[in-house]
């Protein structure tokens, strides 16, 4: 599935007028993507998302992408969250970051470094759009669309040398940034304004820099820096 994704985006990108219309881009590259979304955020919706306790009980090692470019709007929505449920646990701004992947093998953490170095130097470099809202039942996010096939085949690396099947469909494909967490089910008032985030397009980034983060809880401001994998021109 995944490689028919990376088919289509090619067909689509020796067309002139391909990547003039986010959608069709983001639709092009992940066909199942967008679904994915939309059935998690009508789940949501109808009540059928239970929220429970999201607190970690070991280290996870969280490999990141900054996006300082998204801050200032991210501290608008931060707001509005806050005056809608008071209750939500809300990220700073100033700490946003796309999540590339959370590894749990501190044994294989060098192995790991060492393949996303390797996969971006021989292949594309690493482009995301991030484009409209992301809810699960734990969080509220902006959802990551890979650009190039290289984020895609460094996750399925990363998920073999961990142990972990590779899952075929947004937990796998798709990135995020996290914006909020959950402590009970939303408000009606609260899914109203995040409909309205729904298709907001924040941009396009191309990674220059991975930064590896060792945590108790997946949170960066009581994580501990440990590398910056600086990517291939």
């Amino acid at each position: 599935m995944v490689e028919q994704c990376f088919r289509k985006a090619e067909v689509a990108g020796s067309n002139p007028a391909f990547g003039s219309d986010i959608m069709s881009q983001i639709d092009a590259f992940n066909p199942q993507l967008l679904t994915e979304i939309d059935e998690l955020f009508e789940q949501l919706k109808s009540g059928q998302v239970v929220v429970t306790d999201t607190t970690a009980t070991s280290k996870h090692y969280t490999f990141i992408v900054r996006v300082p470019h998204i801050e200032s709007r991210l501290e608008e929505i931060t707001k509005t969250l806050i005056s809608l449920d008071s209750t939500l646990i809300v990220n700073k701004p100033g700490l946003a970051h796309v999540t590339v992947f959370h590894f749990p093998d501190i044994e294989k953490l060098s192995e790991a470094t060492q393949i996303i170095r390797e996969e971006s130097a021989n292949d594309e470099k690493i482009k995301l759009q991030i484009y409209g809202l992301f809810t699960g039942p734990l969080a509220i996010g902006l959802a990551v669309f890979p650009l190039t096939k290289t984020l895609v085949q460094i996750r399925k690396k990363l998920y073999e040398i961990s142990g972990q099947d590779f899952p075929n469909n947004y937990r796998g494909l798709l990135a995020w940034i996290t914006v909020a967490r959950f402590t009970r089910p939303p408000t009606m008032e609260l899914i109203k304004y995040l409909d309205t985030l729904r298709h907001e397009d924040f941009g396009t980034i191309t990674v220059n820099e991975i930064e590896v983060y060792q945590s108790q809880d997946k949170n960066l401001e009581t994580g501990e820096l440990l590398d910056k994998i600086v990517l291939s021109k």
